[in-house]
């Protein structure tokens, strides 16, 4: 295939919108240690912060939903989006919340809206598995990996 055959998208012919009028954020794990989160702001809740003279310098609070940990990140003017590395904090990774928020004059943290829960996924296997994996390739010195690599656990248990 030629290079004239491919046909490029450009942002003129799309009809995907900067934003869609909403306030909300939400948060999503992206792997072991990272969290994607993105956000959108209503015209609405724009004209509400400018009315009481705030600072429309977004400001993104990570923490735990018990609240005992949390990491502020001021974020990029019209930024949407960010990622964020829980690696080298406290935040525990269960229950992970995003607040969206400014400062107000006095230096009150105001969120203006929070996302839903998440949890980021461990780096090793339930107790319960490993145990059993651990017995399982014990008990059968024959076990060739790459043989049973893409197997399910049930396929595996009935040739054993």
């Amino acid at each position: 295939m030629s290079k004239n055959n491919f046909k490029f998208i450009t942002n003129e012919k799309s009809n995907i919108p900067f934003n869609y009028n909403e306030t909300k954020i939400v948060i999503l794990p992206r792997d072991l240690d990272t969290i994607f989160i993105y956000w959108d702001i209503s015209n609405s809740t724009i004209a509400e912060l400018q009315s009481r003279n705030i600072n429309l310098h977004f400001v993104l609070r990570i923490r735990n939903s018990d609240g005992k940990n949390f990491y502020f990140i001021n974020t990029q003017h019209n930024a949407r989006d960010w990622y964020f590395s829980a690696r080298f904090t406290n935040l525990s990774k269960k229950n992970i919340v995003a607040d969206l928020g400014v400062y107000d004059s006095y230096g009150n943290f105001l969120v203006i809206c929070t996302s839903n829960i998440i949890n980021l996924p461990t780096n090793n296997l339930h107790q319960k598995d490993y145990n059993y994996w651990k017995k399982l390739l014990s008990n059968n010195q024959n076990f060739n990996l790459t043989e049973n690599l893409f197997i399910s656990s049930r396929e595996l248990i009935k040739k054993k």
